[in-house]
């Protein structure tokens, strides 16, 4: 029975470590996952918590019967490292599944920090269409072929005319983004 209870004892403090050195792993992850932008990352997250749950599913067995033996020999003596391999058991399986937990906390943080990236590309995309909308309109409007209705077509500074009335707009719509705070976005 001691052997038995040792042997038990043994193979939950190997789990134990097995889960303290895939959390290892993770705690290395963590400083990666603000700047690695690939997903290798989450490939790692998803080993690390493969393993842990290997772990997880070769002690969980062991617990029913732990609890069995140990309330079979509760009034023995003996059934002290009984119970010392029960609490570790214990110990071991919360352990591993707050590993568990942190490698899905660290995968939806890696997520957050690629939508905050995708935001703030789209966000520029935005903003530079807005500024080409405006242009492009004018563009349309200057090259459409009316003799009698476009007076600055066949005027001698036509062309300065276009120019200065895009530069006033660009200028007028950079100066509503800056008037809205819009360049701060894109620097957080």
């Amino acid at each position: 029975q001691e052997l038995m209870s040792c042997i038990l004892l043994e193979a939950v403090n190997k789990a134990l470590l097995t889960g303290e050195w895939f959390a290892d792993l993770l705690e290395n992850l963590e400083d990666e996952v603000l700047h690695r932008r690939d997903m290798t990352i989450v490939k790692d997250v998803h080993y690390i918590q493969r393993g842990l749950r290997f772990v997880l599913r070769w002690i969980q067995p062991m617990e029913p019967i732990l609890k069995i033996i140990s309330k079979d020999m509760a009034t023995d003596k003996k059934s002290k490292p009984l119970l010392v391999a029960l609490e570790s058991l214990k110990h071991a399986t919360e352990s591993i599944e707050m590993h568990m937990q942190a490698g899905s906390d660290l995968r939806q943080t890696w997520q957050e920090v690629q939508d905050k990236r995708l935001n703030t590309v789209n966000t520029l995309l935005a903003m530079v269409a807005t500024v080409f909308l405006p242009l492009s309109f004018m563009t349309g409007v200057f090259g459409m072929n009316f003799e009698h209705k476009m007076w600055m077509l066949y005027n001698e500074n036509g062309y300065f005319l276009f120019w200065g009335i895009a530069a006033v707009v660009a200028v007028f719509v950079l100066w509503g983004f800056a008037k809205l705070r819009m360049y701060e976005l894109l620097q957080r």
